[in-house]
């Protein structure tokens, strides 16, 4: 299934993707792919850990937070 079809409709939508930096599932060139064929998508790899970042690693907050002003600021 070609799901890139999907994940382009989304353009225009404030949209963040955070990848753990050792994921065995999603790799480095899947998700610098996503945020090319994406605009406006923020990608951020959170270093040291595994496929789903918790949502309490310092650098998926930071990025959480830039991405709620970007959509506060509309």
């Amino acid at each position: 299934v070609d799901l890139w079809p999907a994940l382009k409709s989304l353009e225009g939508v404030p949209l963040l993707a955070l990848r753990g930096e050792l994921s065995d599932l999603l790799s480095e060139a899947t998700f610098r792919r996503m945020g090319e064929e994406v605009k406006g998508l923020e990608t951020v790899t959170v270093p040291g850990v595994g496929h789903a970042p918790t949502l309490e690693e310092p650098l998926a907050l930071e990025a959480i937070a830039k991405l709620l002003a970007r959509v506060a600021r509309g």
